[in-house]
């Protein structure tokens, strides 16, 4: 089988990548005899350089067993990690498709790379090599797009409550101030 690379670069890159914060700490509970169903905890921050707007940072905070051990988790360690990524879309890359892309593929590629990092962290460790869970950045997306609806829909919501209550006073003043006749 032949791998070709396409002539046209992908929309989306990222240039480069550090770890600001690694902390793990094997927990001495854990029973390998026993399932890990740890709940993994991904918060991630998206911003556009304002410069050069096809620039982008993300900043990704995984934590995993954060509140230490517990036996329905059984988590092998808790971890807490900060990743940052310089990512960048090619030129011609229309902002629809950078909106989209970034906040799935950006996230997605950045956590790719901590996984491994955290896989070659810990493949010295008491309890031997652990590869993060996977995430459906799909799924966070959604969630994200609608905590903003619901956030402009209170917000919506606000405004036309004090334009009505500005109207009331509005007319109350306006009655108050015409002559009769």
């Amino acid at each position: 089988m032949t791998t070709t690379t396409p002539s046209q670069p992908p929309p989306l890159d990222i240039q480069r990548y550090h770890v600001e914060e690694l902390v793990f700490r094997a927990l001495r509970e854990y029973d390998p005899s026993y399932k890990t169903a740890s709940a993994i905890d991904v918060d991630f921050d998206v911003q556009q350089d304002e410069v050069s707007t096809r620039d982008y940072r993300i900043s990704m905070r995984i934590q995993l067993a954060a509140n230490g051990y517990t036996a329905e988790e059984n988590a092998p360690y808790t971890v807490d990690m900060t990743i940052i990524g310089y990512f960048t879309f090619t030129e011609g890359t229309t902002e629809d498709v950078s909106q989209k892309m970034i906040y799935i593929n950006g996230p997605a590629i950045l956590f790719g790379i901590a996984r491994g990092i955290m896989g070659q962290a810990t493949g010295a460790s008491k309890h031997g090599q652990f590869v993060l869970p996977t995430v459906n950045f799909v799924e966070i997306e959604k969630a994200r797009l609608e905590r903003e609806k619901a956030t402009a829909q209170t917000e919506l919501n606000e405004a036309q409550a004090e334009l009505a209550e500005a109207q009331q006073i509005g007319t109350a003043e306006h009655a108050a101030v015409e002559p009769e006749k």
